[in-house]
């Protein structure tokens, strides 16, 4: 795959203190890649200086190829971004808004303006003030101005910031079409966890400003791959205790009332001969899904929070 986005050994100090410590990474064209880190990890550094509104200390960032150091307008002229909040001029309306980013972009015609608007849904509203306008609204707008000149890659610090759900889901809906259809690149950070499920196809961790670990979203396991067993069982802390004694590898533990443990594929069958010739009575078996709740914990720790 194509990579449009390469960080290469990215770092950040001030005042002699490492922001960002040597962060690499690739992200492919036409995927939707998450930006997840706990609060100070440096995710909104690095994204400030992915799009040069912060230099570099050392490495580089590399936009389909071209140098952020070397050519930065070349390079960003293949950006579109909305980094925190999108700031508007709020005594002229949405559309004077996008009128006056249009003139800024070469080749943006009245066409393409119109097409944004209904893609963002702003329609009913682009001729009000901006000053008029909810956070969605001004979130809304800010992704028309983003998209404006076809960007080929997107980039998006919280940008279901301020929406219902039904925005919410307009956006992540258009998000995917934008890098199924147009091959786009997307790179996306946010708070919500559920929603970064339901939208990214990877997603990387940073934590002190290092690299902690990417994976995919839904990866698709072997059956020799270690799975997550949920068991309805009673009394459950004699299943445990029968488990532990006969597998000393594995460490059950009571989740909600169930039983919970790691176990391989192949060994399913016995855990569960095991529990009833134990005279354990199984109620219910099912493998569950480690969301990406759960993998970010396990990856950063239990006190880790999302910025």
């Amino acid at each position: 795959m194509e990579v449009t986005v390469r960080l290469q050994n990215v770092t950040k100090k001030i005042k002699n203190k490492t922001i960002i410590d040597d962060l690499s990474f690739d992200v492919f064209g036409g995927e939707i890649f998450g930006f997840l880190g706990p609060n100070g990890a440096g995710k909104t550094t690095t994204i400030r200086m992915i799009v040069g509104l912060m230099k570099l200390s050392d490495g580089d960032v590399f936009i389909c190829g071209d140098s952020i150091k070397h050519s930065f307008e070349k390079a960003i002229g293949h950006v579109g971004a909305i980094v925190e909040n999108p700031e508007m001029y709020k005594y002229l309306t949405g559309y004077d808004n996008l009128k006056h980013y249009a003139r800024m972009s070469p080749g943006v015609e009245k066409s393409r303006i119109d097409e944004v608007i209904e893609l963002v849904g702003l329609k009913a509203r682009i001729h009000d003030k901006v000053k008029t306008y909810s956070l969605g609204m001004r979130q809304r707008l800010g992704l028309a101005q983003a998209l404006l000149h076809k960007p080929k890659v997107l980039i998006l610090d919280e940008p279901t910031n301020g929406l219902d759900p039904q925005g919410i889901r307009e956006i992540r809906d258009y998000l995917k079409e934008l890098s199924r259809n147009e091959g786009m690149t997307v790179i996306v950070s946010s708070h919500l966890l559920s929603e970064m499920e339901m939208m990214c196809d990877r997603f990387c961790i940073i934590q002190n400003g290092k690299l902690i670990d990417i994976q995919n979203t839904h990866e698709e396991e072997a059956e020799t791959t270690a799975k997550m067993l949920q068991v309805q069982v009673d009394p459950v802390k004699k299943a445990c205790k029968l488990i532990a004694d006969t597998f000393p590898d594995y460490h059950p533990e009571v989740v909600d009332g169930a039983l919970r443990l790691q176990v391989t594929y192949d060994l399913i069958p016995e855990v569960i001969k095991l529990l009833v010739m134990g005279d354990c009575a199984v109620y219910g078996v099912e493998t569950v899904t480690i969301s990406l709740e759960e993998k970010f914990l396990q990856i950063t720790g239990a006190g880790g929070q999302i910025q």
